[in-house]
């Protein structure tokens, strides 16, 4: 018995306890790394805010870029040798609107809609809004349904919090998973050919022309979602 006493006083000061801990998450980064530390950082223990300027609004449905490889990965569905989508995903839809906008002589550059139409509709929306024509940005079949149930749910009333709550869920994840902000925000950068949005200067354009400065554009009026400054009084990585 007191061997096992022993052994399992050793294995519990093995352990790491590290408390609540926040990250921040744009990109893969913050995926990689509790997917890596996975040991160290346990869901319960620990919060994601995620990046929210680089979302846009395509065809009407709101893509939440940062958020959803978060959610993926926490799911156990994320596709890790690109680290971003779903694995073994199909893209059966957006290769026929590929092909559709091909016949019809459209192409599949990135197509952001007019000024005006910039600032109507869904608020959180605003700034990132793309037309839904050729499809710039690869979504896949599955991915599209989660777009298409985030989007649902913010035309009934959630926040972008509250939808993100659905996904999670939906998807099975402990891990809390919040948006920085449930008001818009959108990653516009400026270039000497003029501005475009983050996805279209560096998803379809490879980060060319070369950028001249970033503007972060609503997030002077933009708030903290109600958990987020909780969450941020806990360490911060």
């Amino acid at each position: 018995n007191g061997g096992r006493v022993r052994r399992r006083n050793r294995q519990a000061a093995g352990r790491t306890n590290t408390g609540m801990v926040t990250f921040l998450a744009g990109g893969t980064g913050t995926p990689k790394l509790l997917h890596g530390a996975a040991a160290t950082f346990s869901p319960a223990e620990t919060t994601v805010v995620a990046n929210t300027g680089d979302d846009i609004e395509l065809a009407g449905h709101l893509v939440c870029p940062d958020l959803d490889t978060q959610l993926f990965a926490d799911a156990g569905e994320l596709d890790t040798e690109t680290w971003w989508g779903l694995a073994d995903e199909t893209t059966e839809t957006h290769d026929a609107l590929h092909e559709f906008a091909e016949r019809a002589g459209l192409g599949t550059d990135p197509r952001y809609l007019d000024a005006e139409a910039q600032t109507s509709g869904r608020r959180l929306a605003r700034w990132r809004r793309f037309s839904g024509v050729g499809e710039f940005m690869l979504i896949g079949d599955r991915d599209r349904a989660v777009h298409l149930t985030r989007t649902g749910r913010l035309d009934e009333g959630d926040t972008l919090t509250e939808a993100t709550a659905v996904l999670r869920e939906a998807l099975g994840v402990e891990r809390r998973i919040l948006p920085m902000s449930d008001d818009p925000v959108a990653t516009i950068v400026h270039t000497p050919d003029g501005e475009q949005h983050f996805q279209e200067w560096w998803g379809a354009n490879s980060g060319e022309p070369a950028l001249q400065t970033v503007a972060f554009r609503g997030a002077d009026g933009a708030d903290a979602p109600p958990d987020g400054p909780a969450a941020l009084a806990d360490p911060v990585v």
